[in-house]
């Protein structure tokens, strides 16, 4: 619930909560200053059965003025969408601006306490509100969700549970509608209402368990936001508002083309230029491009026997991983040259020894940034390392007596050096790891996904391959001899 606005706490009067002013400092001609943000856990009920008839009465009146105001300021008109209003909640009697302004103070309270680096997520839903209906009650489920879980709130779960089978309702009838094909903006609003029902079904896992319970395998709406991604195109995604969702779906399908072992279309030529047309990439931008061009090797070793590998796809695959390790040595060099000197000495301890500092979730926006950045590159050198390996393995089943030892011992020493930095890493407060009960997707979680992943994909290939961690090359040639 809402606690009193300021005006009516400072003259001990009772308020009545209503937004965006109170009725009581409307009615007596006092000046009303607002509410705290730290007091707007909103409860937006969609059930207009339970609410009383004189609430009605008193939340239509306190925001007629609000009502004539919203039909002729809305910030999205020059956006195409579809009039899903007619087919949705309009038994609440609530305004546009009004539900709109639930909405935005659901999601600031989710965003604003778990988004903290330059590159968050959560704040680039903020200017999609109002678009379209089951977008809105998809945030107010994701958002209801987290509230649910922070506060113990039962009925902020009942509100998400409620929003989100309202919200996929609406969705399935405007897949029905034969438009999607002829309105590509539609489409792009549907890949990201996908991505937020994925994280909603992601919230009920902890970072530990996301993986093993499938939820980022195979999604069936992480899947389709993939198909609504491919059917609009990279051109859609290059005005601001889309692009910024477009990075955090580009992450999110890169990651399951990892767990799928398979070639990421994020990959081809179209797809890492043209949604940037009108925005210079970032950092991490650039860092994922080589994300999503590993895709393909990574599913080339994962998913094939050294010994089944032909010479020719071994130098080809060979070729790759060189060309793709000059492109990250030359990221790295290049994004740690223009760090700040006070962030570079906080890099270089914890790339030294990321267990002697703790970075907590409200450090300062450039250490957090570094920090994400620092183990997604340590991620995506891991798996550069293990590939170098499996190209390796594939020597010695072909021709143990010209293989170069030496490098096999180098790769495999790297590899552990990079899981034992990366388990450090992930320990850090951060990332969330030691939750125990799902605490939601916080910003830290998000990330720490293709760090877990890649540790993850390193330890399954030691249980298969033991001589990898114990550094036993001689084993490594033992087992290519007695399966020839």
């Amino acid at each position: 619930m809402f606690r009193n606005c300021r005006t009516c706490r400072g003259g001990h009067r009772k308020c009545d909560r209503a937004r965006p002013v109170c009725r009581t400092c409307w009615k007596n001609g006092f000046h009303c200053k607002g509410y705290d943000r730290d007091g707007q856990m909103v409860f937006v009920n969609v059930d207009s059965g339970t609410i009383e008839s004189s609430s009605k009465i008193i939340l239509s009146e306190a925001l007629s003025l609000a009502a004539n105001v919203s039909s002729s300021s809305t910030s999205h008109s020059q956006h195409p969408a579809e009039n899903l209003y007619r087919n949705s909640l309009n038994s609440l009697e609530l305004t546009k601006l009004d539900f709109r302004n639930h909405v935005m103070c659901l999601w600031d309270h989710f965003n604003l306490g778990h988004s903290r680096s330059s590159d968050a997520w959560a704040p680039s839903f903020t200017t999609l509100i109002n678009r379209n209906r089951f977008l809105d009650l998809a945030l107010i489920a994701l958002s209801s969700l987290r509230l649910s879980q922070t506060t113990r709130d039962k009925q902020a779960r009942i509100m998400s549970l409620t929003a989100y089978g309202e919200s996929l309702r609406l969705f399935r009838s405007c897949c029905e509608n034969g438009q999607i094909t002829r309105n590509p903006h539609l489409a792009a609003t549907l890949a990201t209402a996908s991505l937020v029902y994925t994280m909603f079904e992601a919230m009920h896992h902890t970072p530990s368990t996301i993986f093993s319970s499938g939820v980022m395998f195979q999604n069936r709406h992480l899947q389709g936001a993939i198909l609504f991604m491919q059917l609009c195109g990279p051109q859609t995604f290059t005005a601001r508002d889309d692009h910024l969702v477009f990075k955090k779906l580009r992450e999110m399908v890169i990651l399951d083309s990892f767990c799928a072992c398979q070639k990421s279309f994020l990959a081809e030529p179209h797809w890492m230029n043209e949604p940037w047309l009108d925005v210079p990439k970032t950092t991490r931008d650039r860092l994922f491009d080589i994300a999503a061009l590993l895709t393909g090797p990574v599913a080339y070793a994962l998913a094939h026997n050294p010994a089944s590998v032909g010479a020719g796809a071994l130098e080809d695959m060979t070729e790759k991983l060189e060309t793709l390790e000059a492109s990250l040595d030359s990221w790295y060099a290049s994004w740690h040259r223009n760090l700040l000197d006070e962030i570079s000495a906080t890099v270089l301890q914890f790339q030294h020894d990321p267990g002697s500092i703790d970075i907590a979730f409200d450090a300062n926006r450039s250490e957090l940034d570094a920090v994400f950045l620092q183990v997604e590159y340590w991620s995506l050198r891991l798996l550069l390392q293990l590939c170098s390996i499996c190209g390796a393995k594939r020597n010695l089943h072909s021709c143990p007596a010209s293989s170069d030892y030496n490098g096999i011992t180098s790769f495999i020493n790297g590899c552990n050096e990079l899981a034992r930095k990366l388990k450090q890493g992930l320990r850090q407060p951060v990332y969330g790891q030691n939750i125990v009960r799902g605490e939601g997707i916080t910003e830290g979680q998000c990330r720490s996904l293709l760090p877990a992943w890649a540790l993850m994909t390193y330890e399954r290939h030691c249980e298969r391959y033991p001589s990898c961690e114990g550094h036993s090359v001689g084993k490594l040639a033992s087992d290519a001899f007695s399966r020839n």
